[in-house]
């Protein structure tokens, strides 16, 4: 599909992930490991660089707003072309010209329960005016579909965020296991309480098909197995056992449904 309108704010981390918070980000993070970050627009979603010149987001990001250009590094670009994927949480984006920035890694693995990621953020962490990018960990439960909110038949990573929470801007944003891309976050519980404890992941292992053929960007053989599937309304979701979040960060999420979007 030609890119006509997308989210007006789509932040990209270059050498990581990508996130575009409007107001807060991950909240009682920590500093952010990523050094290059990509910016579209003044919104509040999220995105990954995935080559020099393609983005992997979530699909509910696109249609927001205006175009606006892109800054990498300072490297200003803009939006030519985005495709949405027919049935999932998933989109990429393409720039006009490609940036210096270094592309996040695709995984090919399928994430099982216990796997431990981490997630990224814009936080409310400043420093010389301008947000940081924070990082919470995020441990995967359970594979499931019939997620509250979510498209029914949508195969999700749940996953629990630990030392941070998720709440709005983070759509969009990636789910990082030694380094590589392996889910885009598409829900968090931020209409529940504890807020932010809990977050959906699309699993990019299952949709390497997809990406390829609308980018052409190479990506890896899949390996494993994707874990059993468990109906999210039969069993419902439980959120972590936590204490109260300290300290001044933030990462966001998506949407707001009875689970939002991050």
């Amino acid at each position: 599909m030609k890119f006509s309108r997308l989210v007006a704010a789509l932040a990209i981390f270059g050498s990581l992930t990508a996130v575009a918070a409007p107001a807060e980000a991950i909240v009682g993070g920590r500093p952010g490991g990523t050094a290059s970050r990509v910016i579209l627009g003044d919104m509040s979603c999220s995105g990954t660089l995935i080559s020099p010149t393609w983005v992997l987001s979530a699909k509910h990001c696109v249609g927001k707003g205006d175009a606006n250009s892109i800054s990498v590094n300072n490297e200003i670009r803009h939006a030519t072309n985005v495709y949405m994927h027919p049935s999932v949480e998933l989109a990429v984006i393409e720039l006009d010209a490609p940036v210096g920035a270094a592309p996040v890694a695709i995984s090919g693995a399928h994430l099982a329960p216990g796997t431990v990621g981490v997630v990224e953020g814009w936080g409310g962490v400043a420093q010389h005016h301008f947000l940081q990018p924070q990082a919470a960990d995020a441990t995967i439960q359970r594979r499931v579909f019939n997620v509250p909110g979510a498209t029914p038949d949508q195969h999700l990573l749940e996953a629990w965020i630990d030392r941070g929470r998720i709440t709005h801007g983070d759509s969009g944003g990636p789910f990082l296991v030694n380094g590589q891309l392996a889910g885009v976050t598409a829900y968090s519980n931020q209409g529940n309480n504890p807020a932010g404890t809990v977050a959906w992941y699309v699993p990019v292992a299952e949709h390497l098909d997809w990406i390829q053929r609308q980018t052409g960007v190479g990506v890896p053989a899949q390996s494993g197995a994707p874990a059993p599937l468990v109906d999210a309304v039969q069993h419902p979701t439980q959120a972590p056992a936590t204490g109260p979040v300290t300290g001044s960060s933030y990462i966001d999420s998506i949407i707001n449904y009875q689970f939002s979007s991050v």
